[in-house]
């Protein structure tokens, strides 16, 4: 783990509610597990490498399945792809 976030800038900024203010989303390592457009475009965090970088997150990951053994969903799963995000 390099870096998570359980709370949005955004949403609090704004007076918000989200699953991260609620306590029911979290994004880990953002830099490494990037938030992406199905243009390509990036919309947060850098390249996705998992197999290569070890804090970008794989889709046969421990990570995955550990989440997803407790009924998390992976922000992978979006059409918006976020692979730094996990909510309940």
């Amino acid at each position: 783990l390099s870096s998570s976030s359980a709370a949005s800038d955004v949403y609090k900024r704004q007076g918000l509610g989200s699953y991260h203010s609620a306590g029911m989303a979290i994004d880990i390592n953002p830099d490494q597990n990037p938030q992406v457009r199905m243009d390509g475009t990036v919309l947060v965090g850098n390249k996705w490498e998992p197999g290569v970088n070890p804090y970008s997150i794989g889709r046969d990951s421990d990570v995955v399945k550990a989440f997803g053994k407790y009924g998390w969903t992976w922000g992978a799963m979006f059409s918006t792809k976020d692979y730094m995000h996990f909510e309940w």
